[in-house]
C-alpha cells in the first residue's frame, strides 16, 4: 500500500514542504471546487489547494 501518492505541496506563504492536506467533505469540494485545504507546519497558515 503506497501512502506517498500525494506529491509534497510547497507552502504558498513560506515555501516550506512541511505541509499536509486537510481533505474537505464532498459537499465543500463540490461547492467551492476545492481539492483540499493545505496546512503548513512551519508558518501554520491554511490555504486552498485547487
Amino acid at each position: 500500500m503506497d501512502h506517498f501518492h500525494h506529491p509534497a505541496v510547497a507552502c504558498k506563504m513560506c515555501g516550506s514542504l512541511h505541509t499536509r492536506r486537510i481533505h474537505r467533505t464532498f459537499f465543500e469540494i463540490h461547492l467551492f471546487r476545492v481539492k483540499a485545504i493545505v496546512h503548513c507546519g512551519e508558518c501554520h497558515k491554511d490555504y486552498i489547494y485547487k
